[in-house]
């Protein structure tokens, strides 16, 4: 038996090394564990239908059947396997605004000199409490930074106009006429400091002053970028 495989194998010219390796040939710890992880696979994907995708069967593996496996590894052994999630990822087309009416240039765009120009918005935050309130800011492009704002529960003609008046009572740019419109009790609010607007103060709580310090860091940061 031994003479007729030597000739066999010296006719494909094939070493016998070659032979009784592929003879005596068992799988390596890590070709067991990949095998194994491919049935628990398989078997977590026909439970569910085909719904779950390699996360979830990593996550199944990991805390129903205590098995260490990586996202990674199962998403390997699916390839593999040729398995994927029957669920497809929801498209999400971001809604275009439309007008029909001529818009304004950007005057801001064309000037040379942005000394004594500032800017200004509104817009409304939810707190930890499930209120929302109202941030005035009024932003300086030229020193790029806030150099007012203030808070309020209700957004009033008020409210929007006593964040304007004090930068443009200072501003030197500005003429002398705006100047007497600056109110008798104004405080001029500085950019590190958070202060609510002074007829709405008794109104907002503590939690409102500790929200809105991460929400005022990140338009700080957002205007000096």
């Amino acid at each position: 038996m031994g003479h007729r495989i030597t000739s066999v194998l010296s006719a494909l010219n094939i070493a016998r090394s070659t032979y009784y390796q592929w003879k005596n040939w068992q799988p390596s710890q890590r070709e067991t564990r990949r095998t194994a992880l491919k049935t628990a696979i398989k078997a977590v994907y026909n439970t569910n239908r085909g719904i779950y995708g390699y996360r979830r069967i990593a996550a199944f593996l990991r805390f129903i059947l205590k098995t260490d496996v990586g996202d990674r590894l199962v998403w390997e052994l699916m390839n593999e396997l040729n398995l994927k999630s029957r669920m497809v990822k929801k498209s999400y087309k971001k809604p275009t605004t439309t007008t029909d009416t001529p818009q304004k240039p950007n005057l801001m765009k064309k000037l040379d000199d942005l000394s004594g120009v500032l800017a200004t918005d509104i817009t409304y935050i939810q707190l930890m409490n499930r209120e929302w309130v109202y941030l005035a800011t009024v932003y300086d492009p030229e020193k790029r930074r806030v150099v007012s704002y203030g808070l309020s529960p209700e957004m009033t003609k008020e409210f929007a106009t006593s964040v304007v008046v004090p930068p443009c009572f200072f501003a030197p740019k500005i003429p002398m006429f705006f100047r007497p419109l600056l109110p008798l009790n104004f405080q001029i609010i500085k950019p590190w400091a958070i202060r609510p607007h002074p007829t709405s103060a008794k109104r907002l709580t503590l939690p409102l002053k500790s929200n809105l310090i991460t929400a005022f860091v990140s338009f700080r940061r957002l205007s000096k970028s």
